[in-house]
């Protein structure tokens, strides 16, 4: 592999509470690689890829390359499932899934909250649907069948406040104790969910820059994000482009030099130099 061709913008100071001066660079790499691929280098190399944090990073970013487009570090990870009880209390496992076949699809780009069909399997909805959920209560017998039909976060809402919180399915035994309650529908809410648009990093940034028509989740599932000309929009991860990495640099503080103005009050002759040795040797 060559040397790339890297354009590098420093654009603010990130001072830490008690700690040194950061300055922020943003990397923008001259070789197309895959959006997985980029991840890899930005991390391997630098901090992470780009996350951007508002108007004013996005437009000076956007100065860097006017024309091509490039990978930045928000992606909608369709692997994030968690479950809403384990944010309470650290209980359960997270590696069992009984997927139905084809699941999870995030079909129109939007499901990320699951249900449990009466079969015991899952698939992944709209969490704005409307459905019975399954509650979870510390007792003999643990999981509650509520058949008023409500989002997964009302349905969450009512669990939190009259149960433990939707209910989690760790094991098996756990799926087959839930299924057996599904008999008088067709599906319910568990506890199982995702959230959408993450930062590589892991930052908080909700900040976004989606021209009409964007994200583009209609048809082909498109996670990965680009930016061009200042604009975002999603694409398929496998597509190589050149891509965009930040870095934090430390910065050297300033030095200062420190005045002390001292008024004395004195009958001594202050040109004689034996004085003024022992009015110094005072003031260190």
């Amino acid at each position: 592999m060559g040397v790339c061709k890297r354009a590098v913008l420093i654009l603010v100071d990130v001072t830490r509470q008690m700690g040194p001066s950061y300055s922020l660079e943003y990397i923008l790499i001259d070789e197309k690689m895959s959006w997985r691929d980029a991840q890899e280098y930005c991390r391997g190399r630098y901090d992470d890829l780009a996350t951007i944090s508002d108007e004013g990073d996005n437009d000076a970013i956007g100065t860097m390359e006017t024309v091509r487009a490039f990978w930045i570090g928000l992606l909608d990870d369709v692997d994030s499932w968690e479950w809403a009880l384990k944010k309470q209390n650290e209980k359960g496992k997270d590696d069992y899934r009984r997927w139905e076949e084809g699941e999870p699809d995030n079909a129109g780009g939007t499901q990320r909250c699951v249900t449990m069909t009466k079969d015991g399997l899952w698939t992944d909805v709209s969490c704005t649907l409307e459905m019975p959920f399954v509650c979870f209560d510390d007792a003999e017998n643990p999981y509650k069948l509520l058949t008023t039909a409500m989002t997964w976060l009302n349905a969450r809402k009512f669990c939190l406040e009259n149960h433990v919180d939707l209910a989690s399915v760790t094991s098996l035994t756990e799926n087959k104790k839930v299924k057996e309650l599904l008999s008088r529908v067709d599906q319910a809410w568990i506890g199982l969910h995702r959230d959408s648009w993450m930062w590589s990093n892991g930052s908080a940034s909700s900040f976004r820059r989606w021209p009409e028509a964007q994200p583009n989740s209609t048809e082909d599932f498109q996670p990965c994000v680009q930016m061009q000309q200042g604009y975002w929009s999603s694409s398929p991860c496998e597509t190589e482009l050149n891509f965009l990495c930040q870095d934090l640099v430390p910065v050297a503080p300033p030095t200062s030099r420190r005045t002390v103005k001292m008024k004395m009050l004195t009958t001594s002759d202050l040109t004689d130099p034996a004085i003024r040795t022992q009015i110094l040797q005072q003031v260190q």
